[in-house]
């Protein structure tokens, strides 16, 4: 819900009302990285956990980038 609300506040460039989603997205997902990470770690039990880890930030990473240049 919250990235949908940034979305359309996206539209009004008014840097007050794009924070307020933007607060309550990093409130609420950013403690939900480790434990994803966690779970990563748990499914792929015979690799090791700094080889997943490394892994899903490289993928994380990549698309990321794919994405940014996408987007512009």
């Amino acid at each position: 819900m919250s990235l949908v609300l940034t979305g359309l506040s996206l539209w009004t460039e008014n840097i007050y009302l794009i924070s307020i989603p933007m607060v309550f997205m990093g409130f609420f997902m950013v403690p939900f990285i480790p434990t994803m990470l966690e779970f990563a770690c748990e499914n792929c039990f015979p690799i090791g956990e700094g080889s997943i880890t490394g892994f899903m930030y490289a993928l994380g990473h990549s698309i990321g980038g794919l994405g940014g240049i996408g987007i512009t």
